[in-house]
Order: structure tokens, then sequence, then C-alpha cells
């Protein structure tokens, strides 16, 4: 590491070195940001900053300016779009969007919370040597760096695999492993770990803090799930709704001080670690951070309606049998046989890239398989999509699937144009909170708020089969608990099914009838101990 160490800090140029002997810290500094010149502010005078040479995460509510806190911060914004009103950002003393982009890349790295969007090439290597290829590396010293960044980010078994081929959680690793090999002073990640499962990401931030502890670059990542950081970051930071970062909470190294951060945690609207997600909800309302849009969650009004009880006399609403999967050369699920009856809720748990949103593309039709899906007792033809209106899905990047101009359109797109349709659309915009974004482009809205736009748009659909990939990822407390009720609510009432992948398992089994994992190639029912 000494070396890598070495290497980097003569990759810097001149300018970059000599500030760095000045100015170590990334500083916001009065800053205000909009996307549209007659538009508003989506950061108002926010101040703050964060020192070098430490793990820091942030945190706050969704579509409060986190990701595009990270995007100034690496100088994308505002030369790729929006711009500064006033204010200014600063990394080690220098502009970074006034750095050309060799210099900029040396100074900061960002990973962006759609690795999609990030990547170039065809598979992992050949992407990998890009980065390389791009800073007119050597040959030699490319093959070396490449082997060290695989073995990093546990891609050995990926490396020749098409990347369109990748689960969401392999291409955050390969997206990682690209942001190591450039070796940047300040690592900015967003939501890092949100297609990850906890093996996976606890994997990769022991990487993370010990390449960290040895390189001493600086850490500045976004993340609503703060247990991932216990034992790895050094502080925490909150953008708060008054234009400022909180000051430095150091993270606990002692389980003596576990219950004043988790006090701490609860207080700001946070998701406590362990602690259960209905405890959770009736306390929120206390936040002055975070309040809640539905009194059902808070404690007040009836809960949902119990599960339908299983149907002895009728099929079905979905059924797989002898269900085979393979992808990328290899067998995800080798003759799985399991049965989904309407009015009830169904989680599945596994691994990255185990086959989870595989195995829902192959009940849309979008994939190949062997064996039989079953859908009210008519069997599917493989790989052809079921009839309209059968089928529900929100994908892991629900902005591929936006077809509205407007939010309130996207949501309302396909249903009848009548007022029950609009008071019901609106109903569930102020929900989860995005009411007041309902004429914006549903491009124009964090990732988060897109992920909350495509349940949405799922809500409000006749489908009695609902499958949801990752429904709740990178949502802060708040909207994960509108969110998750919402969807209860819709699949109680309406006596619908709901199948949705996730890799929370205290989620899983709080808010699923049944929970199934993919294991070792077979579907089976999961246990909660485990």
């Amino acid at each position: 590491m000494t070396t890598l160490r070495m290497v980097r800090s003569a990759s810097l140029p001149p300018q970059l070195k000599f500030k760095r002997q000045q100015h170590m810290s990334l500083c916001f500094s009065h800053l205000s940001f909009r996307y549209f010149a007659d538009g508003p502010d989506v950061i108002h005078q926010l101040s703050g900053e964060i020192p070098d040479g430490r793990i820091t995460v942030l945190a706050g509510p969704s579509g409060q300016g986190k990701s595009t806190l990270l995007y100034l911060a690496a100088g994308l914004y505002p030369d790729a779009a929006g711009q500064i009103s006033s204010g200014q950002v600063r990394v080690d003393g220098q502009d970074p969007a006034a750095l050309s982009p060799g210099a900029r890349c040396r100074l900061t790295g960002l990973l962006f919370q759609n690795p999609d969007l990030q990547f170039c090439l065809d598979t992992v290597e050949n992407e990998l040597a890009f980065c390389l290829e791009n800073l007119a590396q050597p040959p030699a010293a490319i093959s070396a760096a490449l082997e060290e960044a695989i073995d990093f980010s546990g891609l050995s078994a990926l490396r020749r695999r098409q990347l369109v081929s990748l689960s969401g959680g392999e291409k955050q690793r390969v997206a990682l492993a690209c942001v190591r090999l450039l070796q940047p002073r300040w690592l900015l990640l967003d939501e890092p770990l949100a297609n990850l499962d906890p093996a996976s990401g606890r994997f990769l931030l022991q990487r993370l803090q010990s390449w960290q502890q040895e390189a001493r670059f600086s850490v500045l990542a976004v993340d609503h799930r703060i247990e991932n950081w216990l034992g790895i970051a050094d502080d925490l930071r909150l953008l708060q709704p008054d234009g400022s970062i909180s000051a430095a909470w150091p993270f606990p190294r002692r389980r003596q001080d576990r219950p004043a951060f988790d006090q701490l945690l609860q207080q700001h609207g946070l998701i406590v670690p362990g602690r259960s997600y209905r405890e959770q909800a009736a306390r929120l309302q206390g936040s002055p951070f975070l309040p809640l849009a539905t009194g059902r969650l808070a404690g007040a009004g009836p809960a949902p309606a119990e599960p339908a009880t299983e149907q002895s006399d009728g099929p079905p609403a979905l059924a797989l049998q002898n269900l085979t999967l393979q992808a990328g050369g290899r067998y995800l699920l080798r003759e799985a046989d399991a049965s989904f009856q309407a009015g009830r809720v169904y989680a599945l748990l596994g691994q990255s890239g185990c086959g989870k949103s595989t195995l829902l593309r192959a009940i849309l039709g979008f994939s190949r398989y062997q064996g039989s899906i079953r859908l009210a007792g008519r069997r599917l033809r493989a790989g052809r999509p079921p009839a309209p209106g059968t089928l529900g899905l929100v994908t892991q990047s629900p902005q591929d699937q936006f077809v509205g101009g407007s939010v309130l359109e996207e949501v309302t797109a396909g249903q009848p144009d009548t007022e029950q349709t609009r008071r019901k659309a609106e109903s569930i915009l102020r929900q989860i909170r995005l009411w007041r974004f309902r004429d914006l482009s549903p491009y124009q809205l964090s990732q988060g708020q897109q992920r909350r736009l495509g349940v949405a748009s799922l809500l409000l659909s006749s489908c009695p089969v609902l499958l949801c990939d990752e429904p709740t990822y990178a949502q802060d407390l708040a909207a994960t608990l509108a969110l998750m009720d919402q969807l209860l609510t819709v699949c109680r009432e309406g006596g619908r099914l709901l199948l949705f992948t996730t890799h929370d398992r205290q989620l899983a089994f709080e808010y699923a009838d049944e929970v199934w994992e993919i294991q070792g190639e077979a579907l089976k029912r999961a246990a909660a101990e485990s």
C-alpha cells in the first residue's frame, strides 16, 4: 500500500500537491444551487466543512440534496447541469469544477447511486482497463493495477462477464473497483451498498477501511443505512433543513456508547440499527426533521387488513413449477417450486447476484427459463410477456420505466382520467412526499424520489400481481415506512399478491406473510433466525 500512496502523490498535478498542504478539507460556504435559472434552489445557503483523512457518513431525508452535494464536490455540477447562484465549493482549497478532467479525477472520485450511469464498455475487465487508459497509463502498470482492483472488490469470477448481465450489487462492486483504480484524494460514495447483501457490503467496507487507513485519503459517503458503517466510519454528519451540515457525531467504538448514539439517530428520524420498524414508526412523529405523512404508521388509525387465508379450492395467484434459471453461463435456480396466494405479501431474500431480479424478469417474460410459471392457473409462455394488466413491476432502475412528462402524469399513466383517479394519485403522492413535485419531470427527481415514484405508479395500477425489486433501497426511514404501508394496504384491501425483493431481513420478516430465499441454486422458505 506504500507504493500506491507514492504513485498517487507523484501523479497529482503540482497545484494540487501545493494546495493539499494548505487546505485539507471539503468546504461548502453559503452554497446555493439550482437546476434552472428561474427555478427554486435545490440547496440554499448551505455551509459546512468535512475534514481530511477521515471516513464521514452524510445522512438526512431523501431529496434534500445529498447526492447533489456529491456532484458539486466532484466538479460534475455546475459543468454538466444547473448553476451555483451563490457561495462556493472548495476541495483541498480548489474549485473542482475549474480543474481539467485529469486533475479532477485525481482529486475526487465519485461512485454514483446508479452504477449503470458510469459504465462505458462491455465487460468488467475492459471497463476497469478503460479507467487507466484514460489517464495514459502504460500497459504494464494497467495490468498490475487491474489485478489489485479486481481483488479489492472480489471480482475474480466476474472479470469477463458482460456488464449488462450483472446484478445491481455486482455492478456497484465494479464501479467501486473503477474508483479504486483512479486513487482519488477524496472518495465520494452515493449509497454504495444499496444493492448489496449485508455480507458483501461488510466485505467491501472492511476493504475500504484498510485501504483508507493505509493511504490516508478521505471518504464522504451518503447512506441511509447507518448500521453499514458501525465500526468502519469515523463521523456522522446530518444535512439539516436549515441549510447547514451538523457537527460531527463520532461513531461508537464501544458497546456502552451505542445507546446514546441510537438515541441520537432516533431524535433525527434516522433508521436505528436492529430496532423494529413498527417501533420506529410509532416514534417518528416526534422528529422535527422527518414529519410523517401517514397517521397509521404513527399509531393512529386502523392497521392494514389481515392477510388472506390460504385458498384450497382454487389455483394460486402465481405458481412456479420445476423452474430452472440460468444467466451468464451458470445456474441460478434448479427445479424450484413455490406458490403464492392473492391478498398476501411475500419477500424474496438472497445474496447479490443470486438471481432475485432474474426471477422477477422471468415471471414477466423478459428472461427465458425451463419449467413452468402459472398465473391464476394459466401457464405463461417462456420468454413472452403475459397479457397487459396482469402483472405490475418496479425494477431496480425505475427511471427506465418512466413514460409520463410529469410526476403526476407518470402516476396516472394508463389510468382512467377521472376525479377518483386524481384524488387517489394526490393521496399517494402526498404520503410519499412527492406531491409538491407533481409538475416536474420524473427525471428531475433524486434517485430516491424516482424509486418512490416508481412504486407509486404501481400502486395506482389494477394488476392482480405486483412485483417490486428492492422497493425501499436508498430510502430514509419515513419513506421506507410510507412505501411499505402503501404496498400492504393495496395488497390487503385489493386482494392482490405482492412479491418484493430486499436485502433487509428485518424488513422482510416484519412486513411479509412469507419470506423466501435463494440459496445455492434452491428457492426455499427462509428462517427468521438465519
